[in-house]
């Protein structure tokens, strides 16, 4: 059981990770889009 729970905390880590990346490149893309306007 402990080395499921030790999966699961990773694959969550690894999915904030991800999706926070991935909100950083859209507002920056945003960001930018805006400046160059």
């Amino acid at each position: 059981m402990q080395n499921l729970k030790d999966i699961d905390a990773n694959s969550l880590f690894h999915s904030f990770l991800f999706h926070f990346s991935l909100i950083i490149l859209l507002s920056g893309g945003i960001a930018d889009e805006k400046i160059f306007a």
